[in-house]
């Protein structure tokens, strides 16, 4: 297995994007997700890392040893990583065993060893006995898995994931995750895993990298990340915190823009006083009956539900018990449970 460094590695579009400024070190053995929305840098980032790119500036090291920088470049396929994509990528004229020996057959691996490592393979994924099934017969989850098996089989220095579940549908993507997690804690492979599902990232990494812009807002593991998020951005983003600018008065007492006070059961120390944005999780309101907020939508999710209540010119966003009972324009008070409160400047 091997670390993987970016050490202030930049790269500039012309058409704007690219990545800034990234430092970011992958201790060997380490499952680290790269988080952000689309054209925030995290698939630039993995195509520096395979060598699909070039940095303008920086370098980035595998095992210790630069593959890119001003004065090293090492091809994609000198690289020994193994790589998995959205889509599967399974050739439908090879049986899933010659899918996976494919990149055994051109390191010109001996048959008997090919053999071996291809079933080691498919044991690794849970898919013994299906040598010799053809692509067409396989769910798409069973095609993803034949895909990550030809990662696997050329035993990687590391595992590049870039988003490999989007493509299926949601009960599926929650199975497939259980079942990455239990093989890369049970091969102790370093894996960078782009996605832009936070539930994604949360539930699999050691530690989120999430970007915004090009640039690194916040590395941390996934419960810190949650309860301590470093920015509004991050805060929205992996929470869904509604945003409120406010100014703060001091003892979790805040007034909107327009003047109007209201208060926070619990604010972090690091809270601070003057203008700034409060965020709020949904989890952290809840609703009493009357006040100036109106019930704009109530969504049901199984466990719970989603009430989306407009309060003082903004909308909120409020997770609330499912057998709670709210109607369209109801009255509703919010009572802010929790806050982070971020100073401006």
């Amino acid at each position: 297995m091997a670390q993987i460094e970016f050490q202030d590695v930049s790269l500039a579009y012309g058409g704007g994007g690219g990545v800034t400024g990234v430092d970011l070190t992958v201790e060997d053995g380490e499952f680290v997700a790269l988080l952000g929305p689309s054209g925030s840098g995290k698939t630039t980032l993995l195509r520096l890392v395979g060598g699909f790119l070039r940095p303008d500036r920086g370098a980035v090291l595998i095992g210790g040893e630069p593959v890119a920088g001003p004065k090293a470049w090492v091809p994609p396929e000198k690289r020994r990583l193994g790589m998995v994509f959205q889509y599967h990528a399974v050739w439908p004229h090879r049986s899933v065993a010659s899918n996976v020996e494919y990149p055994l057959r051109l390191a010109k691996v001996g048959r008997s060893e090919r053999e071996e490592r291809v079933r080691e393979a498919l044991s690794l994924v849970g898919l013994e006995g299906f040598e010799h099934r053809a692509p067409e017969t396989l769910s798409g989850g069973q095609r993803q898995r034949v895909a990550l098996a030809r990662a696997l089989v050329m035993q990687p220095a590391a595992l590049l994931l870039d988003e490999p579940f989007a493509s299926l549908d949601a009960a599926l993507r929650a199975r497939l995750r259980a079942e990455l997690s239990a093989l890369v804690r049970r091969t102790g492979v370093t894996v960078v895993h782009v996605t832009h599902d936070r539930t994604e990232a949360l539930a699999l990494a050691d530690r989120v990298a999430v970007l915004h812009e090009g640039r690194l807002v916040q590395v941390d593991e996934p419960r810190r990340l949650y309860s301590a998020p470093a920015t509004p951005f991050v805060a929205r983003f992996v929470s869904d915190a509604a945003l409120l600018r406010v100014r703060a008065r001091g003892a979790g007492r805040f007034a909107l823009e327009g003047g109007n006070e209201f208060e926070v059961e619990n604010i972090p120390e690091h809270g601070g006083s003057g203008p700034g944005t409060l965020a709020v999780r949904p989890q952290d309101i809840r609703l009493e009956p009357g006040g100036e907020g109106r019930v704009r939508a109530v969504l049901f999710m199984g466990d719970t539900q989603e009430v989306v209540v407009g309060w003082r010119g903004h909308e909120l966003r409020v997770q609330a018990p499912a057998d709670a009972r709210y109607r369209l324009g109801e009255a509703v008070r919010p009572v802010f449970g929790r806050g982070v409160f971020f100073p401006d400047g």
